[in-house]
């Protein structure tokens, strides 16, 4: 399942589009969130809160910062800011 495209330019920045498709819309927890459903959880992405400057130029934390999700059971009622998932990402 595709769910965003990333552009690199050669200054290591980069743009990055999140899909549409594949997520849905839902409210929780006083907020919206774009989210991914499956059978037994559903994850919903997670903006990152701050300005991220989008450069890969020392490490790839910004672009960890972009893919910051967080799950919760299919049938769970709100959702719990600590079941946070971050993928490391590595060159």
């Amino acid at each position: 399942m595709k769910i965003a495209k990333v552009t690199f330019a050669e200054d290591r920045s980069y743009v990055i589009e999140m899909g549409q498709e594949p997520f849905k819309s839902h409210f929780l927890s006083m907020r919206p969130f774009r989210c991914l459903e499956g059978l037994n959880k559903h994850w919903r992405h997670v903006p990152y809160p701050f300005e991220i400057h989008r450069d890969i130029s020392a490490d790839l934390t910004d672009l960890e910062y972009d893919f910051l999700f967080i799950w919760k059971g299919a049938t769970d009622y709100g959702i719990n800011m600590w079941n946070g998932i971050h993928y490391k990402n590595t060159i």
